[in-house]
């Protein structure tokens, strides 16, 4: 995954072109969406742009989960509930729709989302945000075998010994202890490779270190992270840190609609 400081303008470039080309094309405003909810973190103009698609070709499986993420973003689960299932419905196959509707399941019923993201891992073996969906899935039906595994597997490149390490440190001391040994080779892994600010941040509440996860959050403000939309969710510990001033401060300042009754 690229540095968002180097993949932006690049993005930017494309998107621009595309709009140019054609205007009323479908996937040009479902382009215009994804940059306008994780790049500019612009919620009106992302709503309107993935509403503007759906009005060309309401059965557009792409636009349809996508905007059913920034629902959640936007904690309207009931709609983001509706939209992600219906973006299942129209394209059963396509192992992408089947992660991100598993993770709006997050909110809703977390069975189906350990179900899709079952079914995605067996059309895509190897689709690593399927994996992710997954853990996410076992750590919220408290599956902390499968949710450790996963993690060693998906974040950093580990040896075989030092996988083995970490999973006897989990048997030994449990989740917790386990999670937070890998947080140090993630630490020293994002020394030189980027991994997304605000994981790290769901990682450290996870373990109960809230000033650290607080410092990550802040970092994923800082750098833009395209991920940190996503932190005021139930999944990423938000609940555990939303009264502390720093975190009300980057809610403010990134214009969620709900900030004010935070």
């Amino acid at each position: 995954m690229q540095n968002p400081e180097v993949a932006g303008p690049k993005i930017y470039e494309n998107i621009n072109k595309a709009l140019e080309l054609d205007p009323d094309f479908t996937d040009s405003h479902f382009i215009n969406g994804i940059i306008a909810v994780w790049t500019e973190w612009d919620w009106e103009k992302g709503e309107r742009e993935f509403l503007k698609a759906l009005e060309i070709n309401p059965n557009d499986a792409m636009s349809r989960i996508y905007y059913s993420h920034l629902l959640v973003i936007l904690k309207r689960y009931d709609e983001a509930l509706f939209h992600s299932q219906m973006a299942a419905e129209l394209d059963p196959m396509n192992p992408l729709v089947l992660t991100l509707s598993a993770m709006v399941d997050f909110n809703g019923s977390i069975q189906q989302a350990v179900g899709k993201s079952k079914e995605a891992l067996e059309i895509d073996p190897g689709n690593r945000i399927a994996s992710i969906a997954f853990e996410g899935a076992c750590y919220l039906t408290e599956d902390y075998k499968n949710s450790i595994e996963i993690i060693t597997k998906t974040r950093v490149e580990l040896d075989n010994e030092t996988r083995q390490a970490i999973m006897a440190v989990f048997q030994d001391k449990g989740y917790t202890a386990a999670l937070d040994t890998m947080l140090i080779y993630m630490e020293e892994y994002m020394r030189t490779n980027y991994m997304s600010y605000t994981d790290m941040g769901e990682y450290y509440c996870r373990v109960g270190n809230l000033e650290k996860a607080i410092e990550w959050y802040r970092k994923a403000y800082e750098l833009h992270d395209p991920m940190l939309p996503y932190f005021t969710q139930p999944v990423y510990g938000y609940d555990k840190i939303k009264d502390d001033p720093r975190i009300i401060s980057i809610v403010e300042k990134m214009n969620f609609p709900f900030a004010a009754s935070n």
